[in-house]
C-alpha cells in the first residue's frame, strides 16, 4: 500500500477480530461481516463541512458530511441524510444523536456521545475521553464504546462493551500514515462502519472547536493554559 502504511504506534500490534454477532447502530447494510475496513479521515483545522471519507481500499466515497462548520449531519455515499447531530448549550462535551427524520425535540436520541479532549503537556498529550452510550439493534443491549489514547496524536484504539458480561473488544484503531494531511481508522469485521466513523467525525469535530478557542486566546494564553 506504499505510503498508506501506519506510521507504528502504541497499538499496531492489537489485532481486530470479527464480532460473534454483528454490532448494528444505524444500519446493517453498512456491517461488513468479513473484512476490515478502512477508512481515510481528511485532517482540517476548524471546518467540519462538506467532509467526505474514503475506502482507502476502494477509493469510493462512503460517507459525507453537511453543509454545515460544525458537525450537525452525517449521509451515506449518495449523500442521504442518515444521522444529525445536536448539542445543548448548557451542556458540554455532549453531543445527542438523532435519525434524520427525527424531531430532536420530541423524539428519543439515537445515541449520546461524550467526548473530552486530553489536555496538552510539555512533552505529550493526554489520553482523550469518550463515552458512547446506544442500543444494539442485533442484540438490544445497552452498549458502551470508549477509547483509549492519544487523540489529538492520531494514536487511539476505540473498544466496545457490550453489556454482557464479556471482556471488551477492540473494534477500530486511528492512526497516522505516511501520507499527509490525513490519517486512518480500521474498523473489525462484523461492525456497523456508520457507527464508527460518526464516533470518529464527532470526536475530531469536538477537537476542531478546541483548537478554535484556543487560537482565540492568543499564543500566550494558551501556553498559560496548558502550562497551568
Amino acid at each position: 500500500m506504499g505510503n498508506s502504511k501506519s506510521v507504528p504506534n502504541a497499538f499496531s500490534d492489537i489485532e481486530l477480530f470479527p464480532l460473534l454477532k454483528p454490532l448494528v447502530a444505524i444500519g446493517s447494510h453498512f456491517v461488513r461481516k468479513d473484512e476490515i475496513t478502512t477508512i481515510r479521515l481528511v485532517e482540517t483545522l476548524h471546518s467540519s463541512k462538506n467532509l467526505s471519507f474514503k475506502d482507502v481500499m476502494s477509493k469510493h466515497v462512503l460517507f459525507h458530511t453537511g453543509p454545515t462548520k460544525q458537525m450537525e449531519l452525517l449521509l451515506d455515499a449518495e449523500k442521504k441524510p442518515l444521522v444529525k447531530i445536536s448539542i445543548k448549550p448548557d451542556i458540554k462535551n455532549i453531543y445527542y444523536v438523532y435519525r434524520a427524520e427525527a424531531d430532536s425535540e420530541r423524539d428519543d436520541e439515537l445515541m449520546q456521545i461524550y467526548v473530552k479532549m486530553g489536555q496538552m503537556t510539555r512533552t505529550s498529550y493526554l489520553d482523550t475521553e469518550l463515552r458512547v452510550d446506544f442500543t444494539d439493534m442485533t442484540t438490544n443491549r445497552r452498549c458502551k464504546i470508549g477509547i483509549q489514547g492519544e487523540w489529538r496524536a492520531r494514536t487511539a484504539m476505540l473498544w466496545l462493551d457490550r453489556g454482557d458480561g464479556q471482556p471488551r473488544a477492540a473494534i477500530g484503531k486511528v492512526y497516522r500514515t505516511k501520507m499527509r494531511n490525513g490519517f486512518n481508522v480500521d474498523i473489525a469485521p462484523n461492525v456497523d462502519t456508520s457507527l464508527v466513523l460518526l464516533i470518529c467525525a464527532v470526536v475530531d469535530d469536538e477537537l476542531k472547536k478546541l483548537r478554535f478557542y484556543e487560537n482565540s486566546l492568543g499564543p500566550t494564553v494558551a501556553i498559560s493554559i496548558v502550562s497551568g
